[in-house]
């Protein structure tokens, strides 16, 4: 449980982790780019007397930071990337980028990986026993960052593993869409389109056939599944049949077994579109997301340290603040309260998924923007240095440490865990669909 030593400690150095949120804030990196991000949090475990093992799992932005000996072994997951294109100044309720078409954390990803590194020192400080793992994980915005380093081996030997999200609201976030994410490149033959468009042929044209074709797919696949498509190179100007086509695609499923079955089907509609216009296809998985897999031991106990410290209490100035972002005519712009229910629907992918296939794992949501604020926009940045951000950010890193040292303290609550991990998985062994020859970054 949350301890009043706990509460004390944390106290005592919030400013400290709230510079370090906001200076991530203040450098926002996108995937595998990272490099300011990580390095910030690196110097602040050294001088935390943490040992740190860096880089991690093929990645230069990737590490891990460990303090304490023995078991169990804690494994905490924090995340440092931000957005491309969600520039914008601090605290503004209007869109007003810092810099235009520059990376942005709309997703918070400064607060998560301060809080959970917060909880490791925490944790790590008032711990009589055991090991506290921190993973400085990069790339969760479509790198899948963690899928790579489960693959090299990172999570080895680790007990269990805890993280958390930011949110406009506060639940276990226990339940996520599996994701894949597949670029598909379309090679044709260039030729002027008015003087002799015959001899051309049009990997655009491609390309619109594929998605026509998805869009008839999806009436015949499951209604969970969701099928999200961009333009990475629509192929050149009007006046030529274009020669080249580039799309990527995101495919999204309860489970990681429904992802592959879809995508086999949306690699048939690229081939028949390529046979369509006589133009060839190349179809590359760049990065693969597992389902999450729930925990009832350690949710039961993220749950019993989160109700120590909810209702959330927010001043009038935090209350009006909020008001400045809520939908207008909001009564509350903040939810102060804490979502209990053990069964959250899934509407996000997260790459904490693979970990949980491989060991128990528990993660939660807490609020750290108005009520409302959508994930991945501006809104979400221009909030990220609140102090409605920076409490989300304590109470995430007091659950965690709470629960982090409840493990600790009672060594057969990891045995109970394992048990429900195997419950779950039901015999289905762990397996990413990111072929083995695709390198991190690759994309």
């Amino acid at each position: 449980m949350i301890s009043q030593q706990l509460l004390a400690l944390q106290k005592s150095r919030e400013h400290d982790f709230e510079i370090l949120s906001d200076s991530i804030w203040e450098t926002p990196e996108t995937r595998y780019k990272e490099f300011k991000s990580s390095s910030a949090q690196k110097v602040f475990l050294r001088k935390e007397g943490f040992r740190l093992v860096e880089p991690i799992g093929g990645i230069e932005t990737a590490f891990m930071a460990e303090k304490g000996s023995g078991k169990p072994v804690i494994a905490i997951c924090g995340e440092f990337d931000a957005l491309p294109g969600l520039s914008q100044k601090a605290d503004d309720t209007e869109k007003h980028p810092i810099t235009e078409n520059s990376p942005g954390h709309g997703c918070g990803h400064n607060l998560l990986g301060t809080a959970s590194l917060e909880a490791a020192v925490l944790a790590a400080d008032l711990a009589s026993c055991g090991t506290i793992r921190y993973f400085g994980c990069p790339a969760e915005e479509g790198g899948a960052g963690k899928a790579f380093m489960v693959r090299s081996g990172c999570f080895e030997g680790c007990d269990i593993a805890l993280s958390w999200h930011p949110n406009s609201l506060s639940c276990l976030f226990n339940n996520s869409l599996a994701n894949a994410r597949i670029i598909y490149e379309f090679f044709g033959i260039s030729s002027h389109a008015a003087a002799s468009p015959q001899l051309g042929r049009s990997a655009l044209d491609a390309a619109e056939l594929m998605n026509v074709g998805c869009n008839f797919l999806r009436e015949h696949i499951i209604s969970e599944a969701r099928l999200h498509y961009a333009f990475l190179d629509a192929g050149g100007p009007e006046n030529i049949v274009q020669p080249y086509c580039k799309l990527i695609y995101a495919i999204r499923a309860p489970l990681i077994t429904q992802v592959g079955e879809i995508m086999d089907r949306v690699n048939d509609v690229a081939r028949g579109a390529a046979l369509m216009t006589s133009t060839k296809v190349k179809i590359s998985i760049a990065s693969a997301y597992a389902n999450l897999m729930h925990n009832d031991t350690l949710d039961d106990l993220m749950l019993e340290n989160a109700k120590q410290l909810f209702p959330l209490q927010y001043t009038d100035e935090e209350t009006e603040y909020a008001r400045g972002f809520a939908k207008p005519g909001t009564v509350e712009p903040i939810e102060t309260g804490l979502i209990t229910a053990k069964k959250i629907p899934p509407a996000a992918s997260t790459d904490f998924g693979d970990v949980s296939w491989i060991v128990p794992s528990s993660c939660m949501a807490i609020n750290c923007y108005a009520k409302g604020t959508a994930m991945h926009s501006w809104q979400a940045t221009s909030q990220g240095k609140s102090s409605i951000a920076h409490k989300g950010m304590h109470s995430a890193a007091a659950i965690i440490a709470g629960t982090a040292l409840d493990v600790m303290s009672k060594p057969e609550i990891v045995g109970k865990a394992r048990k429900d991990l195997e419950t779950v998985l039901a015999g289905e062994k762990y397996r990413s669909l990111i072929p083995a020859d695709v390198k991190p970054g690759s994309f």
